[in-house]
């Protein structure tokens, strides 16, 4: 074994555009269901993004929270990374999920890894 084969890689099923995303998109995510070991939920990439109103959420402040344009992004996990990402260009990988709230459905990202750019 080397070195490099102890390092966690992440799959990217497909690279998208913020035009890309929507609830149709999520919509025809769902007919993949039902997700699992066998079946992934695809993993996607957003590439040079700049997050807006980031902040952190959460016992702790444990979890990071941003929007780009109307699509909520959360990142489980990241809030330390906050201050090291005001103003940065950024990548994602990240699955798409819905978010239910007051009747509203609206799309939201859920981060698996990021990168400044």
């Amino acid at each position: 074994m080397t070195a490099d084969d102890l390092v966690s890689k992440i799959i990217i099923d497909a690279k998208l555009d913020l035009k890309d995303l929507n609830l149709a998109l999520y919509d025809q995510l769902r007919k993949l269901e039902p997700f699992g070991m066998a079946n992934p939920r695809p993993i996607f990439v957003l590439e040079k993004i700049h997050p807006q109103n980031l902040k952190t959420i959460g016992q702790e402040n444990k979890h990071l929270k941003f929007n780009l344009g109307p699509v909520k992004v959360i990142g489980f996990g990241f809030g330390h990374l906050i201050h090291s990402l005001n103003n940065q260009v950024i990548d994602i990988a990240f699955t798409v999920d819905e978010d239910n709230w007051d009747g509203m459905r609206r799309l939201q990202l859920k981060i698996i890894d990021l990168k400044i750019s």
